[in-house]
C-alpha cells in the first residue's frame, strides 16, 4: 500500500510538471495579449511605477498579486503570465484534494483531476492575465476548508479559512459574492450559529481593507462594483440563453453523458436531505451551482465561455457522483458481483472524454496560430514603436485601446458613434487608430468624412484583421 501511494505522488508531480511544461509553451506560443490582459497589466503597473493606463473599477486582487511579483521580478508579462499558471496549478491540486475527500478513491481523484486539467477551457485559460482561473482557485480552496470543516465535526480554523478564501475570491471576481452566500445559507440550514460567526466575522474582516480604501479613495465602500456593473451594463449586449448550454456542453465535451443523470441523482439526494432535514456538502454544491446557473444564464449579458471556468468543478464533481451513486445502489445480479458492464461503460466514457478534450484544444490552439504570432495588431505596434509615433504619457483615441494604451503607456480614450471630432477637440491626440470590424462600434461614416484626421499607415493579416493608424491634422478650420 505504501509502494502505491509512493507511486501515485510520483505520478501526480509528473502530471504536474508537465501541465507546467505545456503552459510554459503557450506563453511563447501565444505572445499576443488578449484585451483585458492589458488592462489588468496597466493597473497593476500603476501599484509600481507611473501608469498613463488604469481602470480602477477592475476586480481588485488580480492586479494586487501581479504588483507583488512585479516586486522582486520588475515589470514582466511573462512573470504575470506564470503567476496565473500558478493558480491554474493551484485549483487542479485543490480539486483532487477535494475529490479524494468526496469519493475517497486517490486513483479516482487523480483521473477526475487530469479531466478537470485538459478540459480546453481551462487549458486556454490558464496562462492568461484574467481573473477567471484565479478566483476559481480561490473558490475552490474556500470549498475544501468547508468540507475540512465539516470532517473535522466544525474546528474553527477550517471555517475561518473559507471566509478568508472566499472573501478573496469576491475580491478576485465580485460575482464570486454567490459563493459566500451560498456558503452562509448551507450554515443556516445546518442550524450552525458557530460556524455561522465565524464565517461572517472572518469574511469581513479580510474584506475590510477594500472596503476602507474604497471609502477613502471614492467616497462609497462598494465604488469599483458599482461602476464595473454599469460599464457592464454599458458595453455589452444581451446574448441567448442557448448560447450558455452550448459553452456547458463544448466545456464538458463527453462527460456531459455523465451530468444528465448526475443532475437528476443529485436532485432526489437533496429531496431527502430536505425532508430528513440532514443536510451534507451535497446540498451546499446544489445550492452553490444553482445561484451560479442563474446568476450567469439569467443576469450576465455576455455568455462567454470563460464564465463556465467557475462552474466547471461542480459540473465535474456531479457528474462523477453517478459513479459513486451506481457502485454504491446497484444491485447484483442473481447473487453474483455487480456487472462489470458498468465499469466498462464509466471508462468508456472517461477515455473518450479524454481523447476529445486532448483533440478539442490541439484543434483550438491550431486554428488562426500564424495570426496569433504575425499579427496586424503587432505590425501596428511595431511601426509605432520603430517611427516614434508615440511617447510615454501621450494620448491616443481609438476604438481598440487597451492594447497601445499598455504597451506605449500612452493616455487612452476610447470612440463611440460618431464622437471622434469631439474626441480630438478635447483630447488633442497623437494618434487615433481604428480596428475595422472589431473593438467598441463606431460610426465608420463619421470617421471617413472627418478632416481631422489624415491616414498614415494600415495593416492587414491572414486572419483579416484590419488596423489603421491616423495622425491628427491640426491645421483644419476646425481645430482653430
Amino acid at each position: 500500500m505504501g509502494m502505491e501511494m509512493k507511486n501515485i505522488r510520483i505520478l501526480e508531480a509528473v502530471t504536474m510538471m508537465v501541465l507546467l511544461s505545456l503552459c510554459i509553451l503557450l506563453i511563447f506560443n501565444e505572445p499576443l495579449l488578449l484585451w483585458d490582459e492589458n488592462v489588468y497589466l496597466g493597473n497593476a503597473r500603476g501599484h509600481m511605477s507611473a501608469s498613463n493606463f488604469t481602470e480602477d473599477f477592475r476586480f481588485p486582487l488580480l492586479e494586487y498579486l501581479i504588483a507583488f511579483v512585479w516586486s522582486f521580478t520588475g515589470e514582466s508579462v511573462f512573470a504575470a503570465r506564470l503567476l496565473s499558471v500558478f493558480f491554474y496549478l493551484l485549483s487542479i491540486f485543490t480539486f483532487y484534494l477535494i475529490t479524494n475527500l468526496l469519493f475517497n478513491n486517490d486513483k479516482r481523484a487523480m483521473v477526475f483531476s487530469a479531466l478537470f486539467a485538459i478540459t480546453p477551457v481551462m487549458i486556454y485559460w490558464s496562462f492568461r492575465v484574467y481573473a477567471d482561473i484565479l478566483s476559481m482557485a480561490l473558490s475552490l480552496l474556500a470549498i475544501y476548508f468547508i468540507i475540512r470543516y465539516e470532517e473535522s465535526k466544525n474546528k474553527s480554523v477550517f471555517i475561518i479559512l473559507a471566509g478568508f478564501f472566499s472573501s478573496m475570491a469576491f475580491l478576485a471576481r465580485f460575482a464570486l459574492a454567490i459563493l459566500a452566500l451560498s456558503i452562509f445559507i448551507y450554515l443556516i440550514l445546518k442550524k450552525d450559529k458557530k460556524g455561522m460567526l465565524f464565517f461572517t466575522l472572518s469574511s469581513f474582516i479580510f474584506i475590510l481593507p477594500w472596503l476602507i480604501y474604497n471609502w477613502i479613495n471614492y467616497g462609497n465602500i462598494f465604488w469599483d462594483l458599482l461602476y464595473y456593473q454599469q460599464g457592464v451594463n454599458m458595453w455589452t449586449t444581451w446574448q441567448p440563453i442557448w448560447k450558455e448550454i452550448v459553452n456547458i456542453a463544448c466545456s464538458l465535451g463527453f462527460i456531459i453523458i455523465l451530468l444528465i443523470p448526475g443532475i437528476f441523482f443529485l436532485t432526489k439526494k437533496i429531496i431527502k436531505e430536505i425532508k430528513n432535514r440532514k443536510f451534507t456538502i451535497f446540498s451546499f454544491f446544489f445550492l452553490y451551482l444553482g445561484l451560479s446557473l442563474v446568476y450567469y444564464t439569467f443576469f450576465v449579458n455576455l455568455k462567454d465561455v470563460r464564465y463556465v471556468i467557475i462552474m466547471l468543478p461542480l459540473f465535474l464533481i456531479i457528474s462523477f457522483f453517478v459513479v459513486k451513486h451506481f457502485e454504491e445502489n446497484m444491485p447484483p445480479l442473481k447473487g453474483k458481483k455487480k456487472p462489470k458492464i458498468l465499469k466498462f461503460m464509466v471508462a468508456l466514457i472517461l477515455i473518450s472524454s479524454l481523447i476529445f478534450l486532448i483533440i478539442a484544444n490541439i484543434i483550438i490552439f491550431s486554428i488562426n496560430s500564424e495570426c496569433r504570432k504575425e499579427n496586424a495588431l503587432l505590425y501596428s505596434m511595431d511601426y509605432i514603436k520603430n517611427n516614434s509615433l508615440l511617447s510615454e504619457g501621450d494620448v491616443i483615441i481609438s476604438n481598440y485601446w487597451p492594447y497601445y494604451a499598455y504597451y506605449f503607456n500612452a493616455r487612452a480614450y476610447a470612440i463611440s458613434g460618431s464622437n471622434l471630432d469631439e474626441k480630438i477637440k478635447e483630447y488633442s491626440p497623437k494618434l487615433f487608430i481604428l480596428k475595422e470590424n472589431d473593438g467598441t462600434a463606431y460610426d465608420a461614416i463619421s470617421i471617413e468624412s472627418s478632416k481631422n484626421i489624415l491616414l498614415l499607415q494600415n495593416f492587414s493579416d491572414k486572419c483579416s484583421n484590419k488596423i489603421k493608424i491616423y495622425t491628427i491634422n491640426f491645421s483644419t478650420s476646425s481645430f482653430s
